[in-house]
């Protein structure tokens, strides 16, 4: 990520903080901890996980599978980066071909991002039609 955008990004996570629409919540890292060593998740995933679980959140956003399988043990259901799209979508939030533009910015950017490709082409495909 170039600077500028970093600082752009850090201004509007910044304003959104002070906003009151984001809040910082610190968890207790032996919650966090136990998750990253019983299913060898990043911590990051473990954290996400954690606050679910500590807040009651059914909801959450995930998108590797690894992750995504563990927090269907805890009962929580994840949605990836396909899902939001395809819900956007279909709320008419943003256009089929946008969806489409996206979804293949993602599949053409493997290192920016990864999701595997045969699953970008089927969800166009049924875009498509």
């Amino acid at each position: 990520m170039d600077t500028k955008k970093a600082f752009t990004n850090q201004n509007l996570i910044s304003r959104e903080i002070k906003n009151q629409n984001i809040e910082i919540i610190n968890m207790k890292k032996p919650e966090i901890e136990q998750l990253v060593q019983k299913f060898s998740i990043h911590y990051g995933e473990a954290s996400v996980i954690a606050l679910a679980l500590n807040k009651k959140i059914n909801i959450i956003f995930l998108n590797e599978r690894k992750v995504r399988n563990v927090a269907k043990q805890f009962g929580i259901t994840p949605v990836g980066t396909i899902g939001v799209l395809l819900t956007l979508s279909k709320k008419g939030e943003i256009s089929k071909d946008t969806t489409i533009r996206l979804l293949l910015l993602i599949k053409n950017n493997p290192k920016d991002y990864w999701i595997d490709p045969k699953i970008i082409d089927r969800v166009i495909k049924e875009l498509k039609f």
